[in-house]
């Protein structure tokens, strides 16, 4: 396998030594899907476990979320997971809250595969809640072959944790996500 190496404050890095600040990022970990709101059963139809650490915005952005069990096929690991837009609006999987530092520099990436669109966003937070998103840019999948796609966030000013997101429009299959500081 080969390795990634990021230029990082003078000095080069390879990107699976920095500390990934995702819980579950190769989706390895599954449970069964809880949904506090009965409103919101319908919201995903055949939707039945989720990752650890991770789940469907279905108040706002609902989809399918399919669990791949497929050693052969996925990027690392056993699992990965399929997005699906089923709506006229995106499928959005939101991670954990992870605890930033104002002004620092992350890397956002996943590895995807299949036929949509996709943006890594992150949610922004200070200690009396959202402030709003960065990231978001829209990039295209279109490939049948595993592809790493990635996104250098700077965190604003008071800011003190993000929740990352993965949107999705049409099918796509990922795995492997991360979200590392890097040296400014």
């Amino acid at each position: 396998m080969a390795s990634l190496f990021l230029w990082t404050g003078g000095q080069a890095v390879r990107a699976e030594e920095l500390k990934n600040l995702l819980t579950n990022p190769g989706f390895e970990e599954i449970a069964p899907l809880v949904i506090g709101e009965p409103a919101f059963k319908d919201s995903l139809p055949g939707v039945t476990e989720m990752p650890k650490g991770w789940m469907i915005n279905y108040s706002a952005y609902p989809g399918m979320l399919t669990v791949m069990y497929d050693p052969e096929n996925s990027h690392g690991g056993m699992k990965y997971i399929r997005l699906e837009q089923t709506k006229k609006v995106m499928v959005a999987l939101m991670g954990s809250a992870a605890p930033v530092k104002t002004g620092e520099k992350y890397l956002f990436s996943i590895w995807v595969k299949g036929k949509g669109r996709i943006a890594l966003t992150v949610y922004t937070y200070n200690p009396k809640g959202f402030v709003g998103s960065i990231g978001g840019e829209w990039m295209d999948v279109s490939s049948a072959e595993w592809k790493e796609v990635k996104a250098e966030l700077v965190i604003p000013e008071d800011r003190e944790r993000i929740v990352s997101a993965v949107h999705v429009e049409g099918s796509v299959d990922c795995d492997d996500a991360r979200l590392v500081p890097l040296k400014n």
